[in-house]
């Protein structure tokens, strides 16, 4: 069954998804407190994931149906105006002007690097949007975790200060094993 964008999933590609997605729920369960999903979470990434998979979607379609640099103005013009209707709030406008009056050249220059480097993966991953389905891009994703833990441990090592990881022998246990999963996942996705 083809869909919006006239695209299907081979058997394979539909069952290396749902050892994706099931690996990648696992890590939302903390082991400490037994098999409890922490609701919250599990809630936001569902959310997250979902708005994600919209936007997507839309991008792709505009796109298909124009070139890629109009739909990247597009969705740039999208969050500008998404950005411009916050500050009608004044929760954000507040925090908006605690950030611009007293935070220091170090914040603004991190601030500058992450937006450029969050900026350049955007725009990769728009692209690559246009040279396979959605629904295989968006699994890729699923690689995330890998980074996460790796940085996570590092900064554990090497910068506390900044982030803590429980590097507890079940907790890495746990994370590694599903990650295995979420790799072995991606493997039958691509091969």
């Amino acid at each position: 069954m083809k869909g919006i964008l006239n695209e299907a999933l081979s058997g394979r590609q539909i069952l290396a998804g749902l050892i994706i997605l099931t690996a990648s729920l696992g890590i939302s369960i903390d082991p400490r407190s037994g098999i409890k999903i922490k609701k919250d979470v599990f809630v936001l990434m569902l959310l997250s994931s979902s708005l994600y998979a919209v936007g997507a979607l839309i991008f792709k379609f505009g796109a298909v149906n124009s070139n890629y640099w109009a739909a990247i103005f597009w969705e740039l013009v999208g969050m500008v105006a998404t950005a411009l209707f916050l500050l009608f709030f004044s929760r954000f406008r507040r925090q908006l002007v605690y950030l611009v009056n007293f935070q220091n050249k170090k914040f603004y220059t991190l601030t500058a690097l992450n937006e450029s480097i969050g900026m350049i993966a955007g725009l990769v991953l728009n692209y690559a949007y246009l040279l396979a389905p959605l629904a295989l891009v968006q699994l890729v994703g699923a690689l995330q975790p890998v980074f996460v833990l790796l940085l996570g441990i590092l900064l554990t090592l090497f910068a506390p200060h900044w982030g803590r990881e429980d590097l507890g022998k079940g907790f890495l246990l746990q994370k590694i094993f599903l990650i295995l999963g979420i790799l072995f996942g991606s493997y039958l996705l691509f091969t």
